[in-house]
């Protein structure tokens, strides 16, 4: 759920937009409306909302206020709602998502909605990222991947193999699993930093695990008896680098 908090001195207004977020954008939770400045900021350091629809012209303050204060803190993103254009180009400078006009338009909410989900998926990626770099610095063997339930640190000297679930990506270790939300191709040239090389379409195994493979059947056998296939275009990388092993 995004947790969200609606900013209007228009009570009617934010009525409307209330009704319009329930009925087409169920992700999202209204956990508090402001109608001047001052409460909102407060809400917004209390109650910590992903998300604040933000009207601009307000009494004792406008919306860009608003930002200016909050701006060095761990914010919540903004979609400015308003009845006027003019301050648009101000409010994207200023690092909103999007830019709603009044009467909101329910296609136009649902875009923004998106929008911001992308913005937070992205964000989300490029804290991974620094979080496995900073991993890597500092053991050479631990990644951090992402999974429904959160951040997982793994070391790889433990991963047996990878396999691919459609758009999914599993991690095999001894006894256990861990099911990851990006696909097998976006882990490929990561790990061929440690060893770890694409035998298949479907499957990535750890070099350091492989037991044995046989040439016939074209399939390799890892230290747990787990048999891997191995595709035939595969084959000649595979040999060079278990020489290298």
């Amino acid at each position: 759920m995004i947790k969200s908090l609606i900013v209007d001195d228009e009570p009617r207004a934010i009525k409307a937009l209330e009704i319009l977020l329930e009925k087409n954008c169920p992700e999202v939770r209204i956990i508090g409306t402001a109608s001047n400045v001052d409460d909102a900021y407060r809400q917004i350091v209390l109650e910590k909302p992903a998300l604040v629809f933000l009207d601009i012209n307000m009494p004792n303050g406008t919306g860009l206020d608003l930002i200016e204060r909050i701006k060095d803190t761990e914010s919540a993103k903004v979609i400015f709602t308003t009845a006027h254009d003019e301050f648009a180009i101000k409010a994207f400078r200023l690092s909103a998502i999007d830019y709603l006009l009044k009467p909101i338009d329910k296609v136009e909410l649902i875009d923004s909605i998106n929008r911001f989900k992308k913005h937070v998926s992205k964000s989300a990626n490029e804290e991974l990222t620094v979080l496995s770099q900073l991993l890597d610095k500092q053991n050479g063997k631990r990644i951090a991947i992402n999974t429904v339930d959160g951040v997982h640190v793994i070391n790889l000297e433990d991963v047996l193999y990878l396999s691919s679930e459609k758009n999914y990506t599993t991690f095999h270790f001894q006894g256990s699993s861990i099911l990851t939300s990006k696909p097998l191709g976006d882990y490929e040239k990561t790990l061929s930093e440690y060893q770890f090389i694409r035998v298949h379409r479907s499957y990535i195994v750890n070099l350091k695990k492989v037991k044995e493979f046989h040439r016939k059947r074209m399939e390799i056998v890892l230290d747990n008896e787990c048999c891997i296939e191995v595709s035939r275009n595969r084959k000649e990388l595979l040999m060079e680098n278990l020489k290298i092993v």
